[in-house]
């Protein structure tokens, strides 16, 4: 019960730093594009957007460490659990020390790398940004292990916590570090030192509190070979995640369009990202559970019933935030960040369209990992990922910045729309029909919501911005209202408001 409870405080603390993250990102973005100027923010987010390829250092190791550790611990196994520690620190800080190599090579080849994105005025800075991005990067690689470490015993209040705590500071960094500077470097040191704080309260919360153990004696290379053999797999769905994400549209977009373009596509790819954090922590406290059904030996029947209920949450939480910002977008950017943004609003909906499904099955991903059948999507995924570059390039030519989110929309609706739904019927033995019979309740029984709201809009003026957040809110209450009583029937309805049926069984419904 008291695990439960603990996974339900982790959700509000996760929904308590989404809701942060979205006032940093309407309050703190359009202060440091005031101050840096729309060329300069974008040479910091074409740069950033680079070095975080360096992340593919990390060949997915961090995502298998739970079933590693998992196994250990059910064969109560402490020596084997320190060993893998060990083994997992050491091969992180070979990568941390590669990533800091590379990001000097980048950084003394910065013409080659960005093109004529970047002029000579420009030059010095990127070369500072580059390799400060880098030990940036460098330092994820061994605080993954803490966090997994974390992850694995469950401690999920401390680590929202900490995600909470530091996405409070590094705005508050970047503000100060800005004003001193006036360049987009303020906002790269801003990040290493936010970055610093993150690693040393995991490091010492997991080796002081959890008295997490490490064994560097013996390095056992037939574990290694399994965990190579189990990521490798992993290690390509990022590859493909990065490719498919805006990180390549904002290098390809800079190198044709310029630094003013990247702008222009960042501002509507983090509408996306705000998107995307609105599903994620849901499904995340779910992974230790999903691995306890597939280690147990359970059928896939409990599989399905995590899939549909977890999935069917998440999408009419992104279906309504979808429809909201359809309704009121447009002013919403000028609002925000002023007039002449239209461009970004379009991105932004072409984005926030092609994620729906994926976010919404994104414990599917997680499903699987624990079953050991995640190659065949990385295959795919992979050809169509390339091919989403190949197109991308003439429609960035031909359209500017929203070529490039037509080209990952494709992308994206190709591979979990079609693929993936087909995978996880046949190759998991999901049910992916009453997935989707009780997903499309949401969007058929909505549509009074859709109508009411635009009908509002269009035929009643409204001119301050206390009537739009009106307006919002009773559309958001309208919205839920029919949810409620009409999509989510009385277990679930339970599941999500009340605490009574874990009271009483002690376990959780999901």
């Amino acid at each position: 019960m008291r695990n439960e409870a603990n996974k339900k405080l982790a959700v509000v603390i996760s929904y308590c730093t989404m809701i942060l993250q979205f006032a940093v990102v309407f309050f703190v973005t359009p202060f440091l594009l005031r101050q840096l100027g729309k060329a300069e923010y974008g040479l910091f987010q074409m740069i950033s957007s680079t070095v975080s390829y360096l992340s593919l250092l990390g060949f997915g190791f961090s995502a298998s460490y739970i079933r590693f550790f998992s196994r250990y611990k059910s064969q109560n196994n402490h020596e084997g659990i320190a060993r893998l520690n060990g083994m997992f620190m050491l091969a992180f800080l070979l990568m941390s020390v590669a990533c800091i190599i590379l990001g000097l090579l980048i950084s003394y080849n910065i013409d080659a790398v960005f093109g004529n994105a970047i002029d000579d005025n420009n030059h010095r800075e990127a070369f500072i940004m580059v390799i400060i991005l880098s030990i940036n990067m460098a330092l994820t690689f061994p605080k993954s292990i803490f966090v997994c470490n974390t992850t694995a015993h469950e401690r999920f209040v401390f680590q929202k916590s900490v995600v909470l705590f530091i996405d409070i500071i590094s705005p508050v960094l970047q503000i100060v570090l800005v004003l001193i500077m006036k360049n987009p470097v303020a906002v790269s040191i801003a990040i290493l030192m936010s970055a610093l704080v993150d690693f040393s309260i995991n490091c010492v919360y997991n080796i002081k509190k959890l008295a997490m153990p490490f064994s560097f004696k013996s390095f056992d290379w037939n574990l290694m070979k399994e965990i190579g053999g189990f990521t490798f797999f992993i290690f390509l769905n990022q590859v493909l995640d990065l490719l498919s994400s805006t990180n390549i549209d904002n290098y390809l977009i800079g190198r044709i369009c310029g630094t003013d373009s990247v702008t222009t596509y960042t501002m509507g790819g983090k509408i996306s990202q705000m998107f995307y954090s609105v599903a994620a922590p849901i499904s995340a406290i779910f992974v230790p559970t999903i691995y306890r059904i597939v280690d147990s030996g359970e059928d896939s029947d409990k599989l399905t019933k995590i899939f549909t209920k977890v999935g069917k949450i998440q999408f009419a939480i992104l279906y309504m935030a979808f429809m909201g910002f359809v309704l009121w977008g447009k002013i919403f950017y000028e609002l925000w960040i002023g007039k002449g943004y239209d461009d970004s609003y379009y991105i932004a909906i072409t984005l926030m369209a092609s994620l729906i499904i994926a976010l919404s099955q994104n414990i599917g991903i997680e499903i699987q990992r624990a079953v050991n059948k995640h190659r065949a999507r990385s295959v795919v995924y992979l050809l169509i990922d390339i091919g989403n570059v190949l197109i991308s390039i003439p429609l960035i030519i031909y359209m500017g910045p929203i070529g490039a989110a037509v080209g990952t929309a494709v992308a994206m609706l190709l591979g979990t729309g079609i693929f993936m739904n087909t995978y996880y019927k046949y190759a998991i033995g999901i049910n992916i029909k009453h997935y989707w019979a009780n997903t499309c309740k949401i969007i058929i029984y909505t549509i009074p919501c859709w109508a009411i709201a635009y009908f509002v809009i269009k035929y009643i003026s409204f001119n301050s911005i206390a009537a739009y957040i009106l307006q919002i809110l009773i559309f958001v209450f309208t919205y839920g209202l029919i949810a409620y009583w009409f999509v989510f029937d009385k277990n679930e309805r339970n599941d999500i408001f009340s605490l009574k049926k874990e009271r009483k069984k002690g376990k959780c419904e999901f």
